[in-house]
């Protein structure tokens, strides 16, 4: 790659990803843009390659990375060229931050094991903050 700051490690997981999208998602693209959706399965078999798991606690079923990690995991599923699929895929790094930062540890150990094996998905709602859900507060 010619960048100084992406290890061995990153390319190993470019890989990875870049093997899944070849498999999982690339032949299936357009059907799913046609149909508005994709395969629940999707997500457990993105878990199976540690995608959702990404930048959370191993205790919970997540692996602790660098921020190129995460910029190596996009970069490949956006290769896809399958927008709605690659932004659901990572739902989770919106919705689980929280309860990963701030959720009662029983709450997180019922929780995030469920989101990080793609079992459960996790997502944030909010309203303009003149409508009562301001999230900067």
């Amino acid at each position: 790659m010619g960048s100084p700051f992406y290890t061995a490690e990153h390319e190993a997981y470019r890989e990875v990803v870049r093997r899944f999208v070849e498999k999982e998602i690339e032949p299936y693209a357009h059907e799913w843009d046609e149909a508005g959706g994709f395969p629940r399965v999707l997500y457990e078999k993105a878990a199976e390659i540690g995608l959702l798991g990404l930048g959370f606690p191993e205790e919970y079923g997540g692996t602790e990375v660098d921020n190129f990690m995460w910029i190596v995991a996009v970069q490949e599923l956006a290769r896809a060229g399958a927008g709605g699929v690659s932004a659901s895929l990572k739902s989770n790094s919106i919705g689980a931050p929280p309860i990963a930062r701030a959720a009662s540890p029983e709450f997180k150990a019922r929780v995030l094991p469920e989101i990080l094996s793609g079992r459960k998905i996790s997502a944030l709602a909010i309203t303009e903050p003149s409508g009562g859900s301001d999230v900067a507060n």
